[in-house]
């Protein structure tokens, strides 16, 4: 199965939205319908602090100081 990793960029509202989103996707659809299974692999912040806070909070493996280096 193929693994399709995200990186947030910030984590303000949508943020926290969008790792909610994906970390349930296989409430809402079964992995075979989907194809891949999807994971938030890193989360840049305005600042590396609020990244790593955010990272530890909602167990996000990695952290980026910058989009660029995200990407």
């Amino acid at each position: 199965m193929k693994k399709l990793r995200i990186g947030l960029v910030g984590f303000g509202f949508m943020g926290k939205t969008h790792l909610w989103s994906v970390q349930n996707l296989p409430f809402f659809y079964k992995t075979a319908e989907l194809g891949f299974e999807a994971e938030v692999a890193a989360v840049c912040a305005s600042t590396p602090e609020r990244a790593e806070d955010f990272a530890a909070a909602y167990g996000i493996p990695r952290t980026a100081a910058t989009p660029e280096e995200l990407m």
